[in-house]
This record gives C-alpha cells, sequence and structure tokens, in this order.
C-alpha cells in the first residue's frame, strides 16, 4: 500500500477521508520514530521526537474534527433526506387532489353540457308555447269580436 493510493475527495464520506489521512500520517510517524531510533538519539526531546509529538496531536485534533464532521454529514444527510421525503409525500398528496379536482371539473363539463342542451330544448318549447298561446288569442279575439258584433245587433 503507498501513499498515494486513497484519495481524499468528494466521494468520500468525511470519516473516510479521516480514516485515510490519519493512516498516512501514522506511517509517518512510524518512519519517523524509526529514524530517530536509528540514529540512537536518547535523552532529551530531539528536533524529530517534537515533530513527531506534533504530529500525534495534529491526528489526534484531525480525528476529533472529522468525527465532529462526520455527526455534521451524517446529521445534514438525515436531513435532505427528511426534506426530500416530505417534498415526494406532498407532491404525491397534491396530485391526488389534482387526480379529484380534474375528474370533478370533467364530470361538471358535462352536466354543463348537458344543461346548456336543456336550456336550448326549452327556449324552443317555449317559442312554441307562446306561438300557440298567440294563436289562441288571436282564435279567442275573432270570437270575442263576432260575439261583440252579434249582441250589438240583438240590441
Amino acid at each position: 500500500s503507498h501513499f498515494g493510493e486513497h484519495r481524499v475527495g468528494l466521494r468520500t464520506s468525511p470519516a473516510e477521508s479521516v480514516h485515510h489521512i490519519s493512516r498516512a500520517m501514522s506511517r509517518f510517524v512510524a518512519v519517523a520514530m524509526a529514524v530517530a531510533a536509528a540514529l540512537g538519539v536518547v535523552g532529551a526531546e530531539t528536533p524529530v521526537q517534537k515533530v513527531i509529538a506534533l504530529l500525534h496531536r495534529l491526528r489526534e485534533q484531525l480525528q476529533e474534527e472529522g468525527a465532529a464532521e462526520a455527526v455534521s454529514y451524517d446529521k445534514f444527510a438525515c436531513f435532505c433526506k427528511e426534506q426530500a421525503d416530505n417534498k415526494a409525500y406532498a407532491v404525491n398528496k397534491s396530485q391526488g387532489v389534482i387526480d379529484q379536482h380534474e375528474a370533478a371539473i370533467a364530470a361538471l363539463a358535462t352536466e354543463i353540457a348537458q344543461l346548456d342542451q336543456e336550456a336550448v330544448d326549452h327556449k324552443a318549447d317555449i317559442a312554441a308555447e307562446e306561438a300557440q298561446a298567440n294563436q289562441t288569442k288571436v282564435v279567442r279575439q275573432a270570437a270575442f269580436d263576432q260575439y261583440s258584433v252579434e249582441r250589438k245587433n240583438l240590441t
């Protein structure tokens, strides 16, 4: 396994990134300790030991930050999933309401067409009734006029 083998990038989770960086730092610390031991440095803290101590602190800090970032990432991922689920539910529910309203519109459009036809039919019936009433009125008026003439002749 080589240092460049793992890439830290957008496709890895924060926990994976921390893990890869931590492994690389551990390897570097092990090599530095081996070099210090090979040089036979004992006693006072040497620059290499200071670097090693610094790397240990950095690794711990990085692990803490990575864990915190992983928790934040998980919370955000859960939030995003929950929001997406809520939106999908709302869309599905709204689609059901839309479908109901469209069915009601279609039924009402049919009823309106039927009522429009009935209105046309009733207008024709009214016109026929008025024509018959006018004809009857003319006949009655003629009968009344004839009666009036005959009555005048009798008196």
